[in-house]
């Protein structure tokens, strides 16, 4: 066995400092979105082909700031909305947003999609 004390521990902190496999099931991943999707909306404004937060559509925002920005949903909220039994018997929306969701993730729940309809002339 060629694998020493020093190898471990270089071992050690490579795996915790690496991220694991991607799951969209977060609070981070919901963040890191909205980031994008905000981005290309400031970076467009004021353009020709300027880009508003209704010309997006995804799992993790809705409706926008005054900025323009989208407004970023919380995980854990939408989460217990889409999955708790109460919600799924007696609220119809709790069963559109799980339907969304159905449609935009991924079974493996590593990728997501989010959805670009800008206007066109």
């Amino acid at each position: 066995n060629n694998f020493t004390q020093e190898d471990s521990a270089e071992f050690a902190a490579f795996a915790a400092t690496t991220p694991g496999p991607l799951d969209v099931r977060g609070q981070a991943f919901f963040d890191a979105n909205c980031d994008m999707v905000n981005t290309l909306i400031q970076a467009t404004k004021n353009k020709t082909y300027s880009l508003q937060s209704s010309d997006f559509q995804s799992a993790t925002f809705y409706g926008e700031h005054a900025s323009g920005d989208v407004k970023c949903l919380n995980y854990r909220l939408t989460h217990y909305y889409r999955a708790n039994f109460f919600t799924q018997k007696f609220m119809f929306t709790s069963q559109l947003m799980q339907k969304l969701w159905d449609q935009l993730v991924n079974d493996k729940h590593d990728a997501m999609l989010t959805l670009l309809t800008p206007k066109m002339d």
